[in-house]
């Protein structure tokens, strides 16, 4: 018989229950000034404006003590923490020109021109890349360059507008497996210790020696393969792991709460603000045209066509990290080190790091400075709605929209590197980014009906019917791929909504 002691939340075990936690402060002071001047009769109307912040930050994690998150411990406060504190000034300014003022009214159209241009940053809390080390907050600069034309009585217009957007140390987008860079790294230390030492129990802590009779952790021979060719192996592959140990820069241990003198089960602790970075660049054409055919009718078009692209994926620290470990990884007898047991079919370290980690951070890479697939490059949507002002339908109005998104991209085919290691495993991944895996293209048909009319002097009522997505059924979007292109994951598709307003102004 085994004794249990069950927790439940409900009944007061929520704290023992927690297994991570953090606490946060953040505190942001800004002023900003503008200037607008209108010049030659309006002819060119300008801006310039500028703000300045500073923010004021605190961060820390809860420290973890078996697997649990320790939230009496007297150094998880805010009160005396550290902190940091960021000033950014943001200038901005735009310029445009209304050529008929210029000309004195001759085109036989109204046309001006516009230039944009503007910086900001996010207000965020303190982040840190996987080193520790204090991470810049994300900032960006946007340029924005158009012409608009437009008849006379202004009935009919048409807009282009061309941007670029660059974000510097943007929050990571690329949904890689952060809490693997740290339990991936404990679980490799934890059984290169439990091999080295023969280490048994559920804590893995004991040292346990020969004639103990105690379950002993040892690699054991493989198809074809001697004890001693096992222990060789195993050997080798715990002595490549210490070796990796003593290549990963010691700030790592320390951010982590990593302590390698001690021999135990190693739950490293993400440090306060861990975050993935990334540089982002995107740039393209929006379009807009509106018609006023009549006093009733009003017809809206407006697409865009984008493309984007990632950089430093990761940011700097990543980079070196990650080149550090799949070196050692991949070309040493690192990779064969095995977890939860020393079986020749038990997993090893190399799978999971490919598996959890590298596998979609060799892609990420890979795809840097590339246009993302991934981002729909083209939208578009239609609106057309009348106005009803005399007869037996005065007071209703109609209307009718379709909106319509591109195909993007879902999975990738993986390609083998050119190299096996001495486990048979390939060294590097790699991925047909030329031949992508398309999701469908997706378009929606919107409806509305409304009724409106004056009940008193003041007071105004309207009711208005309104159908988004009409002509939906049940269905599924793939959102994900196998390596084989068969779909790995799928979400409901958005479904017909009906929607009722009644609305009294006064």
């Amino acid at each position: 018989k085994v004794s249990t002691n069950i927790l439940s939340a409900e009944n007061g075990d929520r704290d023992a229950l927690t297994t991570s936690a953090s606490l946060g402060q953040k505190k942001s002071f800004s002023s900003a000034g503008v200037w607008q001047g209108y010049l030659w009769d309006g002819a060119v109307v300008g801006m310039y404006g500028i703000r300045h912040d500073r923010v004021k930050s605190w961060a820390m994690n809860a420290p973890r003590s078996l697997n649990r998150a320790d939230l009496t411990s007297s150094s998880y406060q805010l009160e005396g923490a550290k902190f940091t504190v960021v000033k950014k000034n943001s200038p901005s300014y735009s310029v445009v020109a209304h050529l008929n003022k210029f000309l004195g009214d001759r085109l036989p159209v109204n046309v001006s021109l516009y230039y944009n241009y503007s910086e900001n940053f996010q207000v965020s809390g303190t982040r840190v890349d996987i080193y520790g080390n204090i991470l810049p907050l994300p900032s960006g600069t946007t340029r924005d360059k158009g012409i608009l034309i437009a008849t006379k009585d202004e009935r009919f217009s048409f807009k282009v507008n061309k941007f670029v957007n660059d974000v510097k140390d943007a929050s990571g987008t690329s949904g890689l497996n952060t809490w693997f860079l740290g339990t991936g790294i404990g679980w490799g230390s934890t059984w290169a210790n439990v091999f080295k030492y023969n280490l048994s129990g559920s804590t893995m802590d004991t040292v346990v020696t020969d004639g103990t009779g105690s379950w002993r952790y040892n690699y054991s021979p493989a198809t074809g393969e001697t004890a001693a060719q096992a222990t060789a192996r195993e050997d080798a592959a715990v002595a490549a792991w210490h070796a990796l140990e003593a290549k990963i820069p010691q700030a790592y241990y320390k951010a982590w709460n990593f302590d390698l003198s001690t021999v135990k089960n190693y739950t490293p602790t993400a440090p306060a603000g861990f975050s993935l970075t990334e540089d982002q660049h995107s740039e393209g054409y929006e379009f807009e045209f509106t018609a006023n055919p009549t006093n009733h009718w009003r017809v809206t078009f407006n697409a865009s066509k984008i493309t984007a692209s990632r950089s430093n994926v990761g940011g700097a620290a990543l980079t070196d990290f990650a080149k550090i470990v799949n070196d050692a990884l991949t070309t040493t007898p690192a990779g064969d080190l095995r977890i939860w047991g020393g079986g020749p079919g038990n997993t090893t370290i190399l799978q999971q790091w490919n598996g959890n980690f590298y596998s979609n951070y060799a892609l990420m890479k890979l795809a840097e400075g590339t246009n993302s697939p991934e981002l729909r490059k083209w939208r578009f949507n239609l609106v057309s709605s009348y106005d009803f002002s005399e007869g037996v339908l005065k007071g209703f109005n109609v209307g009718v929209g379709y909106r319509w998104q591109d195909k993007i991209a879902i999975g990738y085919k993986p390609v083998d590197g050119p190299t096996i290691n001495s486990a048979g495993q390939p060294t590097t991944i790699s991925f047909d980014l030329n031949d992508p895996y398309y999701g469908p293209t997706e378009g929606s048909f919107d409806f509305w009906i409304g009724y409106g009319k004056k009940l008193t002097d003041k007071i105004d009522w309207r009711i208005q019917l309104n159908v988004r997505d009409a002509f939906k059924g049940n269905s599924l979007i793939p959102l994900t791929t196998q390596p084989d292109g068969t779909v790995a994951a799928w979400r409901i598709a958005p479904a017909q909504v009906w929607t009722l307003t009644n609305t009294f102004k006064f």
